[in-house]
């Protein structure tokens, strides 16, 4: 707990201070008794607005109208407050939400409930922390301020696009959405995996798999295998000039599986080593990735021809295409490689206008 002067008490101090200044050289006795009047309103004012924090006991709760809000939401956010006062409190509240200030006014009898809204511009984790609640004297001259620790968590989800098109069949002739047309990968079981789930027999658990996930996966059953399609989101920061593209191939990849899903098939994630049943499993998946230095995958069980997001199709990219055998690329950047044989290219391009702001460096340099 903190307590400060109102510009409206600092204003009543210094002026007590000059009339005090002004005392001293006219010894007029009316002159100290105004002195004394504006010292003592200010002093009460202070100690009414430290015991008011004290005695009202405030208690703070945080609440969201969605937790798993989408690219471009509007999010309201709720301040419950109550106290042990029987009066009628005038509290000012100060929230910060993923780095942005936002603040209120409100009247509280002993309950009050304080409404803000939050723009949800950026994709991933975003938390709401109450900053502090700010109690003031009834006579508007000082404010203490308490700290309850009240907050929630939010997860910006991907923003879905337009419907993208995509070829029903590979080059090759092959169809995109395996018909059994599997390659095992050396040091991994030919098959996949998906998250455990109640009923689930134990004997189905992929141990090696589940250490290096973190989490507990299970060999998918041949019915899943039979409907699975392959989705690999590039994460590799060369791949990228700038952040709107990286953020464009996220969308591209969460509207590409969420189309799968809607259709009954399973979207099954290289890289991730998890097929993906849900639509929300799959947004919360993508809302968490980051831009990353280029690695090698662990392309652990395919099946059939994969589609791929990318920014731009690096040399580097373009060997591992090559080794995947076929399928489709999306990308959202304008530099390319020659593609592998067999492998298809659908551009994905944001749309700009003349006035539209300059892209965002995805690498930024100290």
């Amino acid at each position: 707990m903190s307590v400060s002067l109102e510009p409206r008490g600092w204003s009543l101090l210094l002026a007590a201070i000059a009339l005090g200044a002004a005392w001293w050289f006219v010894r007029l006795s009316d002159l100290w008794y105004l002195v004394a009047v504006l010292a003592a309103l200010v002093v009460l004012s202070v100690v009414i607005a430290a015991a008011f924090p004290l005695l009202a006991g405030v208690r703070a709760a945080v609440s969201a109208s969605d937790t798993s809000p989408t690219v471009g939401d509007t999010v309201g956010i709720t301040v419950s407050l109550t106290h042990r006062l029987p009066l009628a409190l005038r509290l000012g509240i100060v929230i910060r939400v993923a780095g942005e200030w936002r603040s209120t006014t409100v009247s509280a009898r002993r309950e009050a409930h304080a409404r803000m809204e939050w723009d949800a511009a950026r994709r991933g984790p975003a938390t709401v922390r109450l900053h502090e609640v700010v109690i003031r004297d009834p006579l508007a001259l000082a404010r203490g301020r308490v700290r309850p620790r009240a907050g929630i968590d939010l997860l910006v989800l991907p923003r879905l696009l337009e419907p993208i098109p995509l070829p029903v069949r590979s080059p090759r002739g092959d169809l995109s959405a395996g018909t059994r047309t599997r390659r095992a990968v050396a040091g991994h079981p030919e098959g996949g995996v998906r998250q455990y789930q109640i009923g689930d027999a134990l004997r189905q658990v992929h141990w090696k798999q589940s250490a290096r996930q973190g989490e507990l996966l299970v060999n998918l059953p041949e019915a899943e295998r039979e409907s699975l399609r392959t989705l690999l989101l590039v994460t590799w920061e060369e791949a990228y000039v700038a952040e709107e593209e990286f953020e464009l191939a996220v969308s591209a990849a969460a509207t590409i599986g969420a189309a799968w899903l809607r259709s009954g098939s399973a979207a099954y994630l290289l890289g991730h080593g998890v097929a993906v049943t849900d639509t929300s499993q799959l947004l919360r998946l993508l809302a968490l990735v980051e831009p990353a230095p280029a690695r090698d995958l662990e392309l652990d069980g395919r099946f059939g021809s994969a589609t791929v997001v990318t920014g731009n199709v690096t040399p580097r990219l373009a060997g591992m295409l090559a080794t995947l055998g076929s399928g489709t690329v999306v990308t959202t950047g304008g530099a390319q490689t020659q593609l592998p044989l067999d492998w298809h290219s659908v551009p994905l391009r944001r749309a700009q206008s003349a006035d539209s702001p300059p892209e965002t460096p995805l690498i930024r340099h100290a």
